[in-house]
């Protein structure tokens, strides 16, 4: 349910960052603007069922003979990113799971996350990004650091 929230937020911040751009040029190229905006979202409904079919590869078995070893420079060194990190630290806690909201900026985009557990709230907004997964990544980033440091500071009291 939250992959899937996130995605309608995706892309209803995508169609606001286009109706921002068709509102901000002449009405002679409106026509050639809707015309876009209406590609922009078939390729993500294409998107979306692309990653729907990989996350079914996933679940597959693993073949030893189509494993290929990767090099340092290549290798994945972290399996999580922060938002991925954030939604497992409610789970394991019980607490619900982060609250994102994504607005648009000047072509880009900034991401709010709230985080409630028993008796706290955590909230913090990312800087602007250029696209909406990293400005998720660096609001979830935020919320880590500072959940990190009020839990260091409960510990010390």
């Amino acid at each position: 349910q939250t992959l899937q929230q996130r995605n309608i937020e995706y892309e209803i911040a995508q169609c606001d960052r286009s109706i921002q751009i068709i509102l901000n040029g002449s009405e002679d190229d409106l026509a050639l603007k809707i015309e876009t905006v209406i590609e922009g979202c078939k390729d993500m409904c294409q998107r979306r069922i692309t990653q729907e079919g990989a996350f079914q590869h996933f679940e597959e078995p693993w073949s030893p003979q189509h494993i290929k070893r990767k090099r340092l420079s290549e290798a994945v060194l972290s399996m999580q990113d922060a938002c991925q990190e954030l939604d497992c630290i409610c789970y394991k806690n019980n607490w619900i799971l982060p609250a994102y909201c994504v607005c648009p900026y000047d072509g880009r985009f900034q991401a709010k996350v709230t985080v409630k557990g028993v008796e706290f709230e955590c909230s913090g907004a990312g800087e602007l990004r250029p696209s909406l997964h990293e400005a998720r990544e660096s609001a979830a980033a935020q919320v880590l650091a500072k959940l990190r440091s009020l839990a260091n500071q409960v510990q010390k009291s």
